[in-house]
């Protein structure tokens, strides 16, 4: 629901020791060497330093912080990338996972639409997340996700856009595509892959990996009358089906009570057995496995992916 093991942001990057060293700055504990910059911080209260670091954070992902002081290969507690230990293996395994994402779970991390009128505007929503991309990288990138295929997104949102909504242009729909991939859909895929071949591979009564694309929210009214439409399926959405309508904030519709018991229901059953399915209800009767067919060691990709699809409920076949 917020990214799987798999999403791994700048953790080869030097990032967290420089936030951690311009909070010592700010602290006046910078000056000497590493020992004794942490000498001066172990005596400072745990108040002043988290106030000191809350502030760093906002100052430099606001409004909340986030992607700040983040996890750091250090060849020891976190040997190598998330996805380089995962295919050597080294991860628990047997373990049944359902992962998901919503429609839009990028849209709440790309920024405001007016910022991107062009490819170079879209760089820089990346920039937090994976920092060592080249200029390349990035038309390679882009390339997966051409402009024409967006088209249509676009039409529907200026076909329902009221007169005080903002206009969309068809880059912020791409950079919040690729962001949704790149932190919760690709990252499910590969490590739930992995997870179902190798658990296989000791097991061949491994219940599997289950993958779902929620394509509704609760939350569709407030953000539109808070001017925000194009927000879509926004990321944590799923939580209110999950957690069956709990949504003190709104109003829950019908529709939404449908999808809830059938979505709670499912993941109670996921929790007794390790299978989601929902024997007897009419949208999650069947949730097929993620990925029925092994692949091979080695394999950057699964040869087919399940994904159910909530909302307009069904399962679909992605050759990958």
């Amino acid at each position: 629901m917020s990214g799987p093991p798999g999403t791994a942001l700048n953790v080869t990057s030097d990032a967290t020791d420089a936030h951690t060293r311009a909070v010592a700055e700010k602290l006046e504990c910078g000056t000497g060497s590493d020992e004794k910059t942490l000498k001066c911080l172990r005596g400072l209260s745990m108040e002043t330093l988290l106030e000191a670091a809350m502030e760093h954070s906002v100052n430099n992902h606001p409004p909340n912080g986030l992607f700040t002081f983040i996890p750091s290969v250090d060849g020891d507690f976190i040997p190598d990338r998330h996805s380089v230990l995962y295919k050597a293996g080294r991860f628990a395994k047997g373990i049944p996972i359902v992962y998901g994402w919503t429609h839009d779970d990028g849209s709440g991390n790309a920024g405001p639409p007016s910022n991107f009128q062009t490819e170079e505007d879209m760089k820089g929503a990346f920039k937090t997340f994976v920092h060592a991309l080249t200029d390349d990288d990035y038309t390679k990138l882009f390339s997966l996700y051409p402009a024409s295929d967006f088209e249509e997104e676009s039409s529907n949102y200026e076909l329902t856009r009221r007169e005080s909504d903002p206009p969309v242009p068809i880059p912020f729909f791409r950079v919040s595509r690729i962001l949704r991939d790149l932190l919760f859909s690709c990252t499910s895929v590969g490590f739930g892959y992995e997870m179902s071949r190798q658990s296989k591979a000791l097991d061949p009564s491994f219940p599997g990996v289950r993958l779902y694309d929620l394509n509704q929210s609760m939350l569709t009214p407030m953000i539109a009358a808070i001017g925000m439409p194009y927000m879509g399926a926004c990321h944590g959405s799923d939580s209110h089906y999950i957690l069956n309508g709990l949504f003190p904030e709104g109003e829950v519709s019908e529709s939404d009570q449908i999808l809830s018991r059938s979505m709670a229901g499912s993941f109670i059953n996921f929790a007794y057995n390790g299978d989601p399915a929902f024997a007897g209800d009419e949208h999650l009767d069947s949730w097929p496995e993620s990925f029925p067919e092994p692949g091979h060691p080695g394999a950057p990709l699964p040869p087919a992916v399940n994904v159910q699809l909530s909302a307009v409920l069904w399962a679909r076949d992605l050759a990958l």
